[in-house]
């Protein structure tokens, strides 16, 4: 495909993200996250707990092409993203532009723009941006285009985005591809009163990610896995730097034993109920221990990457072939 010219960022053209095709404003049309999209067993949404996390904490859930965005009110970022996955429909998509991020006019004021993505930080997608490109070409390119709106973003250090992170997206995206299954996948931020401000924005210090599919002839009929990655030491690092020779008084220190794993940042395999307790968001059926896989086995306890907590059943991980997916 031959490379376009760059457009002049006037205030009149309608927004464009590097899918090529302007985002669409008629968002009527969008219909979002399907919680019937893997069978006859019903997985939505995930809800607020009602004391870690109240409804009225979260805007209304936005929908956009086969995945939607739950707004936290204070933080101004997602506390959670919800997308559907055709690995059977996927639409092949190459070659890149820079990347053009817009504001979602149904959430204003409660977004996280540019000026919070600086060195160290890169703007994370929550949705990975091909996990919702399949279907028609205009279907398709119509979900790439949605997944660079501000409400999809967060703060990621470099080094939790690339590689480590990345490589969990890819593998389920490619999994779900040559299995030509289709999976559906949570993402979010761990919120928490200790999140360090950085340049006006309250960063988190981990992401979570909830990962869930069916299995034929099977009487509950659904699999899920929960995934956890801290960027604890990065973020506190950064904030150390931003604030020069005087240094944060009090930041918390690293956990004990994150400079010995395989990266400075750090991923886990956990089970979704520890997910549930950090977040304060419900999963229903999902966190399960007859769904749950890693809630299946019987491993023995590790220490909680964010609180310091025993947490049974935790993995650390080393990259993505250290996984429990049975």
């Amino acid at each position: 495909m031959a490379a376009r010219k760059k457009r002049s960022r006037s205030p009149m053209r309608a927004p464009v993200a590097y899918s090529w095709v302007p985002i669409d404003t008629n968002y009527l049309n969008r219909p979002g996250f399907d919680p019937k999209f893997l069978g006859d067993v019903p997985v939505g949404l995930p809800k607020a707990d009602g004391t870690t996390l109240k409804a009225g904490d979260l805007l209304p859930a936005l929908h956009y092409q086969h995945f939607s965005v739950g707004m936290h009110r204070q933080r101004n970022l997602a506390a959670f993203t919800a997308v559907n996955i055709s690995g059977a429909e996927r639409y092949q998509r190459t070659g890149r532009e820079e990347d053009s991020w817009e504001e979602d006019p149904r959430a204003p004021g409660i977004q996280t723009t540019q000026p919070a993505y600086r060195s160290p930080f890169q703007r994370g997608h929550l949705v990975m941006r091909l996990d919702p490109v399949w279907g028609r070409k205009d279907v398709a390119e119509r979900a790439e285009a949605d997944t660079f709106h501000w409400t999809n973003c967060a703060p990621q250090h470099r080094k939790l985005n690339n590689p480590w992170w990345l490589s969990v997206e890819r593998h389920v995206l490619e999994t779900a591809a040559v299995r030509r299954q289709r999976v559906s996948v949570f993402s979010g931020p761990v919120f928490s009163p200790q999140d360090p401000v950085l340049r006006g924005v309250r960063v988190p210090l981990a992401y979570w990610k909830v990962v869930v599919w069916r299995v034929p002839d099977l009487k509950v009929g659904l699999r899920s896995l929960g995934f956890l990655v801290r960027q604890d030491a990065e973020v506190w690092a950064a904030v150390a730097a931003a604030a020069g020779p005087a240094g944060v008084p009090h930041a918390p220190r690293p956990v004990r034993g994150f400079e010995d794993t395989p990266t400075r940042v750090q991923g886990y395999q956990v089970p979704v109920r520890k997910i549930e307790e950090l977040t304060g968001l419900r999963f229903g059926r999902v966190a399960g221990s007859s769904v749950d896989v890693l809630a299946r086995r019987r491993t023995g306890g590790m220490r909680s990457p964010v609180a310091g907590k025993a947490a049974p059943g935790m993995r650390t991980l080393g990259s993505v072939a250290d996984l429990v997916v049975e």
